[in-house]
């Protein structure tokens, strides 16, 4: 080859090699803007995504709190509807003189204590009594512990025959009422 071809060549070289550092001097600075815009876009919304989860449960939250504070108000919820461990005291003693009372029998001693729950925002009501009934009514007597509108959950339970129709019974067991919540 010629000299100027060779220069030609060269030339044209260079001035491709020129071009080549021109356009990768425009396109890198582009790529990175554009990365670094994709990487903020992308935090952005993975911000409003945490945020609206966020407040999604937290009205989820409200909601359950909301609806658990008015079932615990009803008879449904079986907690001692009281205000005060007194109030649901007295209501359970009534309770339990009722039931003797309905199935023939005769409360001998009623005692209601109450102590911390499992749980803050719980009022236990520690149980014990001991009366006498008619032997055909200790299944009614028991299923009515555990059912109705305030359930006394046994932990102890006897029953001694005191003659062909009747039985001493004495219970201890567990009722609850909801105080402040703890929440």
């Amino acid at each position: 080859m010629s000299a100027g071809g060779r220069s030609r060549t060269a030339a044209i070289v260079l001035l491709l090699g020129v071009i080549a550092v021109a356009l990768a001097a425009m396109v890198v600075p582009i790529a990175l803007y554009w990365s670094n815009t994709g990487k903020a876009i992308n935090e952005a919304r993975a911000a409003i995504q945490q945020a609206e989860e966020r407040q999604s449960s937290s009205l989820a939250a409200d909601d359950a709190r909301q609806r658990w504070t008015r079932f615990v108000g009803t008879p449904a919820s079986r907690f001692v509807l009281a205000d005060t461990d007194e109030a649901a005291a007295d209501i359970l003693e009534g309770r339990l003189a009722r039931l003797f009372s309905e199935l023939n029998g005769d409360a001998g001693s009623i005692e209601v204590e109450a102590s911390e729950g499992p749980r803050a925002g719980v009022i236990a009501l520690k149980v014990e009594a001991s009366g006498t009934l008619a032997k055909s009514s200790l299944g009614s007597f028991l299923t009515a512990l555990e059912s109705g509108e305030q359930v006394v959950i046994l932990s102890r339970f006897s029953a001694r025959s005191i003659d062909r129709n009747r039985l001493r019974v004495s219970l201890g067991g567990t009722a609850y009422r909801m105080g402040e919540p703890g929440i």
